[in-house]
């Protein structure tokens, strides 16, 4: 059975500039989902660190299947950062 949570590795700023520079974002990136991860569960987990606004997991469109990975967007931009 696939682990259901990434590994702290997978977990990523969302957004950066040219340079290489991690903006003050409150979105992450979480790659490396089982794929019966749903948006529910990927919210509830990263409200362990703070209060989460949106939180998302990406899926095909025509059969609407997890593609492994997803956002979550957190309503303090240093929870973000925490979650790193």
């Amino acid at each position: 059975m696939a682990e259901q949570w990434p590994s702290d590795e997978k977990v990523q700023r969302a957004s950066s500039d040219l340079t290489g520079e991690v903006s003050q974002s409150s979105t992450i990136f979480v790659r490396g989902l089982s794929y019966d991860v749903m948006d529910e569960q990927l919210h509830s987990y990263f409200e362990e660190v703070g209060p989460v606004k949106h939180a998302f997991v990406a899926k095909e469109k025509p059969n609407n299947t997890s593609r492994g990975f997803g956002f979550v967007e957190f309503a303090v931009p240093s929870d973000a950062e925490e979650a790193v």
